[in-house]
Order: C-alpha cells, then sequence, then structure tokens
C-alpha cells in the first residue's frame, strides 16, 4: 500500500525523525489510507497488522522494508495517522533497503479510546512507500467513589461504594481501596461494589480514600482522585490521635502533671524539702 499523495511532503520532511505528528483520523468512520503510484525502489512492512495500546502504556511494532528493484538505499522511517497522545519512536530513525526496525508507540495517560489506522512509511530517493496497520486504543479505566463523601466523619466498618467504568474493548479486573496510598481490604472485581474498610485499622484523624482499578488490557485508573474522611473511633486510636491534635501543650501539661504527682508521693514520704 503506498503513501496518499497528501503525507508525501511531510513523510520526506521527516527523513531524520522517529516520529511525525499528524491529525487525528475521523471519529465516526475508519477507512484505510487509500493506494497511491510510487516510484520506491523497496517495500515497507509492519507486524502485527493489528495492535492495542492502552492509557500510559506501549506496544511495539516490527517494521521491515525490502528492496525491490535498483541498488539498497537509506529509508527514513515515519509514523502518522496516531492521537497526539500517542508518541512513535523508530530505532533506528533510517534503515537500508533490507532492513528491519523497531516502532515504540507510546501512549499518555489521557489517551481516549478508539480505533485508528497507523501508517506507516518510508522515504528514499527513490520515492515514498507506505503501509498501515490498525490501532485500537483504550482509554484509562474511570473510578468515582460515591460514599462516604468528602469530609464524613466515619468510624467501625466504613462501607465504601465504588463505580468503575472501563474502555470498550476491555473489562474490569480489579478494584482496589487505597487508604493513604496503602491498599486496604479485599479487592473486588465488579462495579458498582461496596468495599468494606474497618477504620479502626488507622489512627483517628483524615485520612484519604482512592481507588485503583486495572482492566484485562493492562490499563489502570489514576488513584491521584481521593476523598478526604475523618476517622473517629473511641478507644487507643482516638487518645493517640487526640494528642496529635493537642500538640506541644498537651505534652508539657502531662510532663507537669507527672512532676507534680512525683513532687507530692516524696512530699508525703518526707522526702521533699
Amino acid at each position: 500500500m503506498r503513501a496518499p499523495p497528501i503525507f508525501l511532503a511531510l513523510l520526506l520532511s521527516a527523513a531524520s525523525s522517529g516520529a511525525v505528528a499528524l491529525p487525528d483520523p475521523p471519529a465516526v468512520q475508519v477507512t484505510a489510507p487509500a493506494r497511491s503510484v510510487s516510484t520506491a525502489q523497496f517495500a515497507v512492512s509492519v507486524a502485527p497488522a493489528t495492535a492495542t495500546v492502552v492509557a500510559g502504556g506501549s506496544v511495539v511494532l516490527m517494521v521491515g522494508t525490502t528492496a525491490v528493484a535498483g541498488q539498497p538505499e537509506q529509508v527514513a522511517l515515519a509514523a502518522g495517522g496516531l492521537p497526539p497522545s500517542v508518541l512513535a519512536v523508530f530505532a533506528p530513525a533510517v534503515v537500508a533497503s533490507g532492513g528491519s526496525a523497531k516502532l515504540t508507540l507510546t501512549a499518555q495517560p489521557n489517551l481516549v479510546a478508539g480505533v485508528v489506522y497507523l501508517l506507516v512509511a518510508g522515504s528514499a530517493p527513490s520515492g515514498v512507500y507506505s503501509t498501515s496497520a490498525l490501532l485500537t486504543t483504550l482509554s484509562a479505566p474511570i473510578t468515582t467513589i460515591s460514599s462516604p463523601v468528602v469530609n464524613a466523619i466515619v468510624s467501625g466498618l466504613v462501607p465504601v461504594v465504588v463505580t468503575t467504568t472501563v474502555s470498550p474493548g476491555t473489562a474490569l479486573a480489579s478494584v482496589q481501596l487505597l487508604v493513604d496510598g496503602q491498599a486496604a481490604a479485599a479487592s473486588a472485581s465488579s462495579s458498582p461494589v461496596v468495599i468494606s474498610w474497618e477504620s479502626g485499622t488507622v489512627k483517628n484523624g483524615e485520612h484519604l480514600l482512592s481507588i485503583q482499578a486495572t482492566d484485562l488490557a493492562g490499563g489502570s485508573s489514576n488513584s491521584s482522585k481521593t476523598v478526604a474522611v475523618d476517622v473517629e473511633n473511641t478507644g487507643s486510636g482516638c487518645a493517640s490521635s487526640n494528642k496529635g491534635k493537642e500538640g506541644k501543650g498537651s505534652g508539657a501539661f502531662e510532663a507537669l502533671g507527672f512532676l507534680g504527682l512525683f513532687a507530692l508521693t516524696r512530699k508525703r514520704s518526707g522526702s521533699v524539702r
């Protein structure tokens, strides 16, 4: 498959570059690039012909070139048709006809789900030759904690209500509750789900709840979205927390109280002067 004329000038200018940023393809319908006539004395192939990349992840394809006529020549590789949040890097970016290169596609966390045709082309003095591969892009799972609400006062066994949405083309694998960035409670694999969290395992005071969700394609949610709650349990945990809230003044009072009690004891025994 040869490159459409609209790509030729761009590809030739990218002879020394590993990636080319092109406009997004139409979102409504995915159409394979049209064939065009080329005088190139080499051919380009890409494997596999279909690939998937997840938000925050990467995928590797192999690009091969084959000399079909004339003398071997240097072929500069370039990629097009990708969403703005996907970066294409060739290693190496220039090969002799008959050689091959590794193409790594790396997606940013904000990748949007969709299907596009990845255009892989080579340019050389004899002309330009291109081929394409079908690329599926998967967005990261999106999680929401609907209960407890922000700044809620909680105690004992707390029901945490979580809803997770995954990208079309994959399914939910696991949902893990994080408390202050650490895994808490057992993981789940459905949505919506109620995760029971024993708040007595942490000290009283403010704590941050977040969710780490993964899908079957390896995509992972961003756990930076947090819900702050105030834990107020009775018992030793509460005492420990109150100490921290009272600060240095409380420590000084306790120290003076201890010394006063010690002095009173010694006075009664006749040892205080």
